[in-house]
């Protein structure tokens, strides 16, 4: 038997709460790479940027 609308609600709720968290994990991620390359110790930030391929 195919399966009914609670079935199709629980799997939409899932799919909806795996969304945020994937979006709020980027935000997170923008945030922190933001607040890294915008601060006072640029010579830290130079050094890491140095380590990076190409």
């Amino acid at each position: 038997a195919p399966p009914g609308p609670a079935a199709l609600a629980a799997a939409l709720r899932a799919y909806d709460r795996e969304r945020r968290r994937s979006a709020q994990r980027t935000a997170f991620a923008s945030r922190t790479l933001h607040r890294f390359m915008s601060t006072e110790r640029t010579w830290l930030r130079d050094a890491a940027v140095r380590l990076l391929p190409g």
